[in-house]
């Protein structure tokens, strides 16, 4: 629900979860658990787990689909259910793990995120996402239909368009769902570096569980079952042996690639 009485908006934009836990049901087990979790303004924090541990249940929390059954998200040091939601959403882009592309073309769906952007912005914040070659080859480039919910693209492409829209935002706080998913390895490598280099001085948060990109990051959160388990720098938390190590080993079977 929309607050009573909104606080006005704060200068800052950390953003800051604090003791938070989320059930999204009554009957069902707790999706989150005690979760402490700093993004200060210009940082860059990557979340870390396999499928399940609750890492996108943080977007849904920092965007207020859902409010916390315990504790409290801030930003800029305000509670964000005090802050008017479309406010607190101008504050923040999200490429999500799972985007919607509308039944139209390339341009549309990339000017719904900044409907004044001139083709040079598209150009840039494709480039930066990786696709801007993958569109001009196509026969009317960014004016390509992509059909109903973007099925004339593949995962990796509709992921990397929907990275292209959260740059044009321009928003604050940058929040990547898995954007290296369906992704090869140099892709992937690729694609964060310019992503991060892009936003230098500005916050991202990265939830993935795949290597490409943590050796970029200021802190890494490995979470466990909705827990956080472990957190540290990149340099600490790497090694033969370590959680983080055999977490991506796992799951993307190139943990020393990336680290």
């Amino acid at each position: 629900a929309e607050p009573e009485q909104p606080e006005p908006l704060p200068a800052g934009n950390d953003l800051r979860f604090e003791q938070v836990s989320l059930r999204y049901a009554a009957d069902r087990a707790v999706a989150l658990a005690d979760i402490d979790l700093d993004l200060p303004e210009g940082q860059h924090v990557a979340i870390v787990g396999e499928s399940g541990a609750g890492k996108s249940s943080l977007v849904a929390l920092a965007m207020r689909f859902f409010d916390p059954t315990e504790g409290r998200i801030s930003l800029g040091g305000v509670p964000i259910d005090r802050l008017p939601m479309e406010a607190l959403r101008a504050r923040i882009a999200v490429a999500p793990q799972d985007p919607h592309l509308f039944a139209a073309t390339i341009r549309d769906n990339l000017l719904i995120a900044r409907p004044d952007a001139t083709p040079g912005h598209l150009e840039a914040a494709a480039r930066t996402a990786q696709i801007h070659e993958f569109i001009t080859a196509l026969p009317r480039g960014y004016d390509t239909f992509v059909g109903a919910h973007g099925h004339l693209v593949s995962g990796g492409e509709d992921r990397r368009l929907a990275i292209a829209r959260a740059l044009l935002k321009d928003a604050p706080i940058l929040i990547l769902d898995e954007p290296t998913e369906g992704l090869d390895a140099d892709m992937a490598r690729r694609l964060m570096a310019g992503l991060l280099a892009t936003r230098k001085g500005r916050s991202v948060l990265l939830i993935t569980h795949r290597a490409a990109g943590l050796d970029l990051m200021d802190e890494i959160v490995i979470l466990e079952a909705g827990r956080v388990a472990e957190r540290g720098r990149p340099q600490d938390l790497a090694g033969p042996g370590a959680r983080l190590d055999a977490l991506i080993t796992q799951i993307d079977g190139a943990a020393r690639d990336g680290l």
